[in-house]
């Protein structure tokens, strides 16, 4: 019987981790409101991901930097909704 692979390929957690972004791109390069709106729920998500992997000590460094990118995030698209609120 074949056992399951102990651990996930890094190129398959590069590709489930970037699509969300990547399916907000279009949006974001015709600067559209929504887009920024979702990229700031989004990233949210991976801060809470980045809070959870956190607890592991050999996950730390990994997941400060996820926190850390994830608040940027946040703030870059809360940045460019206030700049400019009407649309």
């Amino acid at each position: 019987m074949l056992s399951p692979a102990k651990q996930t390929p890094t190129a398959i957690m590069l590709m489930t981790s970037t699509l969300p972004l990547l399916s907000l791109l279009r949006g974001l390069l015709y600067d559209r409101r929504g887009a920024f709106i979702w990229l700031g729920l989004l990233s949210l998500i991976y801060f809470i991901h980045g809070v959870g992997a956190a607890v592991d000590a050999s996950e730390r460094l990994p997941a400060a930097l996820e926190i850390l990118f994830s608040l940027i995030l946040f703030g870059g698209s809360l940045a460019r909704l206030k700049r400019n609120p009407s649309g």
